[in-house]
């Protein structure tokens, strides 16, 4: 993560396959296509930021736009809104509907959920910052706080069902704290609308579980949202740096002749396998098997205690082995 983000926890990537094609959003079009949609980061399932049908809005033609509503977030919208229809669907603090005119409070629902401790309240923000998931009558969004799943009527903003990401890189600040035990992982749910239920189909680590009893841990999927390539049935994700080596592999930087420099990507042999930080995953979506991994060259071990260049200290006790430039994909 970059040093003006890094008050910001990873989030383990939610990945709700059904997602749509955006249309176009003037008035005649929206007569033809009654469901005009952009959901999740991404617009649509490539997550390639097309809205492919929109020929109204262009560079000649944004200037003659106009404001129709407002809503006020005092600070800030993290996420892109997600479009379905007419409506526009915001998230921060408060998830509202633009033209269904109901709003949720997500930080009453995540209060509501679980107490929010004082080590929760001190390295993470009671928020959302997904982009909402539209799939017919249900939208879905995360959470920071207590990484919640929550299904929301469309229509009515009625909650259906809220189901149960790391700060770890940022907490490691904290006096006293033992770094670090998150792995990064993808998480495929399916929805049963009749009973409002979430059920976990697959779940892939970035992280095998030998590396991880070596003491490696972190390669968070990070930013956006997953691709999908259908015809090919793969999901593409990427992944962020570890936050803690093993011994081995600490040793090896140390011991690497000429002496590794802080803060860029170290010796790739002191890597191993299987630890997929700092890389893209192509994983088959019927299995849940990792088919193809394109990693980034070295090693990239960082957490907030390493500190930053010209940015912030570095804590030698607690910054794990020689630090890398904390690169994400």
């Amino acid at each position: 993560m970059a040093p003006d983000r890094h008050a910001f926890v990873r989030l383990t990537t939610l990945f709700l396959g059904f997602i749509q094609l955006v249309t176009s959003s003037s008035p005649q079009q929206n007569e033809q296509h009654e469901e005009v949609e952009w959901s999740g980061w991404g617009g649509n399932t490539y997550n390639n930021w097309w809205a492919s049908s929109n020929t109204d809005i262009s560079s000649q033609t944004v200037s003659s736009l106009t404001a129709h509503c407002n809503l006020s977030f005092p600070i800030g919208v993290s996420a892109t809104p997600t479009v379905s229809g007419k409506t526009v669907f915001p998230i921060w603090d408060v998830f509202h509907a633009s033209t269904q005119r109901w709003s949720i409070s997500v930080t009453a629902l995540i209060r509501n959920y679980a107490p929010i401790s004082p080590f929760q309240a001190q390295n993470v923000r009671p928020v959302s910052r997904t982009s909402p998931q539209v799939h017919g009558d249900v939208v879905f969004f995360g959470t920071l706080t207590h990484a919640l799943v929550v299904a929301v009527d469309k229509s009515s903003g009625a909650v259906l069902v809220v189901g149960s990401s790391s700060v770890e890189e940022n907490v490691t600040l904290l006096p006293g704290y033992q770094c670090c035990s998150f792995v990064g992982n993808i998480m495929a749910l399916f929805f049963d609308p009749v009973k409002n239920k979430f059920k976990v189909a697959r779940n892939v680590n970035t992280i095998s579980e030998r590396r991880k009893r070596e003491g490696w841990a972190g390669s968070a999927v990070w930013g956006s949202q997953p691709s999908v390539d259908g015809k090919r049935r793969l999901v593409f994700v990427g992944t962020g740096n570890a936050y803690a080596a093993s011994n081995a592999t600490v040793q090896c930087q140390l011991a690497t002749m000429p002496p590794e420099v802080p803060y860029t990507l170290n010796n790739n042999t002191c890597l191993p396998d299987h630890v997929w930080q700092d890389s893209i995953l192509a994983i088959e979506l019927d299995s849940g098997r990792v088919k193809w991994v394109q990693q980034q060259y070295g090693v990239d071990i960082f957490t907030a205690a390493c500190g930053y260049p010209g940015f912030g200290p570095q804590d030698p006790v607690l910054c794990p082995g020689v630090p890398g430039p904390d690169y994400d994909f």
